[in-house]
């Protein structure tokens, strides 16, 4: 296995975070936006106390990579296509569940008709969120992933969109 340093540099910077026009590394057809993403390796955590742990991380370095609009919305509709599915079937179980004249009140299956309900609720605001969340963010998520499996080859395997912080310490 290589070295967890080997090839860091040829991944490093490929354009300035404020330029645009370079090819799209996803398609090569269109040009696209430069998004940026951080990377490094998970040393260990310790627990300091009550369900506190401290992880600990040591940084590999930053990668800046063009996407276009289209493979980023392309990305995001892998994540939003089941969500918004699987709200649509479960409010349509929920509608049928209510409308069948076989469940009173007090029938014990009433309760699939509210956890239908609640399951399709969570699954529709899941399906907003990937709706009206940025495009930075859906750009960084889809430069990971272009990028991840040739970082992960050379051990590195953490990585960071530009507004999370590693090591910080955490609740379990």
């Amino acid at each position: 296995m290589s070295s967890p340093n080997a090839g860091a540099a040829s991944i490093g910077r490929t354009g300035d975070a404020s330029s645009s026009g370079s090819p799209c590394e996803r398609c090569n057809e269109r040009p696209g936006e430069t998004y940026h993403f951080s990377y490094g390796r998970k040393l260990g955590e310790e627990e300091i106390g009550g369900n506190m742990v401290r992880h600990t991380w040591r940084r590999g370095g930053d990668v800046y990579v063009a996407l276009c609009a289209d493979c980023i919305r392309r990305h995001k509709l892998l994540f939003a296509v089941p969500s918004g599915i699987a709200s649509l079937l479960l409010g349509a179980f929920a509608y049928f569940a209510y409308l069948n004249p076989d469940l009173g009140p007090g029938e014990p299956d009433r309760e699939i008709f509210w956890i239908a309900s609640a399951a399709g609720a969570i699954c529709f605001i899941a399906f907003l969120f990937y709706g009206l969340s940025r495009r930075k963010y859906w750009g960084e998520k889809t430069a990971i992933s272009v990028r991840a499996p040739e970082l992960r080859t050379q051990g590195w395997d953490c990585f960071w969109k530009s507004n999370e912080e590693p090591g910080r310490t955490s609740s379990q």
